[in-house]
């Protein structure tokens, strides 16, 4: 349990569980999409686009931005149309429902 916990797959309950089971499902689903983009990305290159989805808390609505240097905890593609495939293929609103949630 303390090596789970220390990983941050630990939950108190099943729903919370449940939930993580949800958002680990759509990440994976988010970098097999990213795998698709011709170019990979290339922290080292700061002329190359990262291109990643996030949520509007206020709006509710999912945003695309591009970075160049700065790596967050998101899955980045180097193609913004693939990330636009992907998020549609997924769903808007199952993202802001399921992926961008605190657990």
């Amino acid at each position: 349990t303390r090596t789970c916990y220390a990983l941050g797959l630990y939950r108190d309950t099943k729903e919370e569980c449940e939930k993580l089971i949800k958002k680990m499902k759509i990440e994976h689903r988010l970098r097999q999409w990213a795998k698709m983009c011709k170019d990979k990305v290339d922290w080292s290159d700061l002329s190359q686009d990262k291109y990643f989805a996030c949520c509007d808390c206020n709006s509710r609505n999912i945003n695309l931005h591009a970075v160049v240097y700065n790596k967050g905890n998101n899955v980045y593609f180097t193609d913004k149309s693939i990330l636009q495939k992907a998020i549609e293929d997924i769903g808007e609103q199952k993202l802001i429902d399921e992926y961008f949630v605190e657990i």
